[in-house]
């Protein structure tokens, strides 16, 4: 592996190049040589910071060549922190290439935002995640997923509020198509000196649009109380 770090004013970057090699005298189908590059760079200025890379990576597999992949791997994030809240970006895009079994190629983009601020009675977290994978030479394997979570927090009398919807689609195939909703509740409470109580519920609901006959609800309670000598 070789390495190298710089900074430019208050940029700071840094190069990395790896290769390696592997050998499995027993099964020789799993060779690989490996040969990998990546730059990335952070900065700060303030509230702001700023941090990303960018990869490529080659895997070749001598007795195998069904196997062989190219990957570029593109990724940053961006996070503003000021007082009472902070806010943080992503988006990562890889794309992988198999040079002899191009039904397999495809591309991932992936992009995320997370709000987290405190308010007079609880902390409250909101994040959205969008997952897309197309495959450029067979399309009806392409699937976007979607994620929405909402958490919330009350450090008195210390009960938690967790909800989340999550949605898989499948824009060629929608019988598979897939909607999940979570919701959890936790209640975490002293009810007299060296005696505390602790309660959670669970509720999930697993929707096929078009497949209704899939469709199923589970729940789950729980109840501890523990006392301390």
């Amino acid at each position: 592996m070789v390495r190298a770090e710089f900074a430019i004013g208050k940029l700071d970057l840094e190069i990395e190049g790896t290769s390696t090699l592997k050998a499995f005298p027993a099964e020789t189908e799993k060779d690989e040589r490996a040969h990998a590059l990546k730059l990335g760079f952070e900065a700060e200025r303030g509230g702001l910071s700023l941090e990303g890379n960018v990869a490529w990576q080659r895997k070749l597999f001598p007795n195998d060549p069904a196997e062989d992949e190219l990957i570029a791997d593109w990724e940053g994030t961006a996070t503003f922190e000021t007082e009472g809240f902070e806010a943080t970006g992503s988006f990562e895009i890889k794309t992988t290439i198999y040079p002899n079994n191009s039904a397999r190629d495809n591309t991932v983009l992936a992009r995320s935002l997370k709000l987290e601020w405190a308010l007079a009675r609880a902390d409250c977290t909101l994040s959205w995640e969008r997952e897309a994978t197309g495959y450029p030479n067979a399309p009806a394997k392409d699937k976007l997923v979607d994620e929405f979570r909402l958490v919330l927090e009350f450090a008195q009398p210390g009960f938690t509020i967790d909800l989340e919807r999550k949605a898989t689609t499948y824009p060629l195939a929608p019988a598979k198509d897939k909607l999940v909703w979570n919701a959890e509740f936790k209640l975490a409470k002293g009810i007299a000196p060296r005696l505390s109580l602790e309660l959670a519920a669970s509720f999930a609901v697993e929707s096929y649009p078009n497949q209704p006959v899939s469709d199923r609800v589970a729940s789950e309670l729980e109840l501890a109380i523990e006392q301390k000598f």
